[in-house]
């Protein structure tokens, strides 16, 4: 797989994608970052995975959002994307296991959404890009985020703080996180990236 042709080609189909409140190209910006996390997990919970599939999956896996119906599925769209634009940099096999990644991103066995229903079952590959997905919006990442949404809704300090806080969206992710995640690293990792928030916004008191 010539995962730097396939990079090159995300970075010029992403990079200029709006994304508002964020900044222009963000969902290239978030796959790169769940590029890194999905393959630091993978390693330390010792897993054998296509590494190439798995860092052009992470990376990819928001590709379909940019300009996305509301009525359609990002994820489904995405792998599409894949498919058609990226066939002649990856094989038969490649591309398969790539747009499977992409595919099924958002599909989290342990979700609210397959509480009364028979849960998926999925690659590592797959379980990894769906960790590092949630992981990406706290910690660093989501204190950026959080201020984007802040200033995008004209938030006052005390504002953003109760919305990290105590609005019952954020409550409700917080704990979404914490019951869809799929190895013991990922949660380890929810937890410091959780506290490094609550820090940030106790901070700005």
């Amino acid at each position: 797989m010539n995962t730097e042709a396939i990079t090159a080609r995300a970075v010029d189909r992403m990079s200029a994608i709006p994304e508002i409140p964020c900044e222009p190209g963000y969902r290239l910006h978030h796959g790169a970052r769940a590029q890194k996390l999905a393959l630091e997990i993978a390693e330390a919970e010792g897993l054998t995975v296509n590494r190439d599939a798995l860092a052009m999956g992470a990376l990819l896996h928001d590709i379909g959002k940019g300009g996305c119906p509301e009525n359609e599925s990002h994820a489904y769209r995405g792998a599409a994307i894949i498919q058609e634009a990226f066939r002649d940099l990856m094989d038969d096999t490649e591309r398969e296991a790539v747009s499977e990644i992409v595919a099924h991103h958002y599909e989290r066995p342990l979700s609210k959404w397959y509480a009364d229903k028979e849960k998926p079952v999925w690659n590592n590959e797959i379980l990894l890009v769906q960790d590092a997905d949630v992981l990406d919006h706290f910690g660093i990442a989501g204190i950026w985020l959080a201020l984007h949404w802040a200033t995008h809704k004209q938030f006052t300090p005390e504002q953003t703080i109760q919305e990290w806080e105590t609005s019952a969206y954020m409550c409700a992710w917080r704990e979404e996180a914490r019951r869809s995640l799929n190895f013991k690293t990922s949660r380890r990792l929810l937890e410091l990236r959780i506290a490094e928030m609550d820090d940030f916004f106790r901070r700005l008191h």
